[in-house]
């Protein structure tokens, strides 16, 4: 287990609180670049990430309460993921811009 900041991944957030942000996700800021796009969620959930109308891959990144890792997953254009546990927060980055591997039981400072 380490402890990240998602500086070190992002130089910019964007935070997707409102349902229908959450609905939009990356769609309408495409590409990702060096920017981390931050999932609220008010309870834990294991809902589906979608890539639809995505044109480029995606690192997700599922994050506990306690911001630790919890599942990872390349998404790829117009496929779908389910998370393999619950969540509360997801992070999307850009796969390239991912120097160091994170991995589940990572945690992550959301610093950016």
């Amino acid at each position: 287990m380490t402890e990240q900041s998602l500086s070190d991944h992002a130089t910019a957030t964007v935070h997707h609180e409102s349902l229908l942000s959450r609905a939009l996700g990356v769609i309408p800021y495409q590409p990702v670049n060096n920017t981390a796009h931050i999932f609220s969620f008010h309870t834990e959930t294991q809902d589906t990430f979608h890539g639809f109308f995505v044109f480029h891959s995606l690192l997700l990144i599922f994050l506990n309460d306690d911001n630790k890792v919890v599942d990872t997953h390349v998404l790829q254009p117009f496929t779908t993921y389910k998370p393999t546990t619950t969540y509360k927060t997801v992070i999307e980055l850009d796969p390239s811009n991912t120097t160091t591997p994170i991995t589940p039981g990572d945690v992550i400072k959301i610093d950016v």
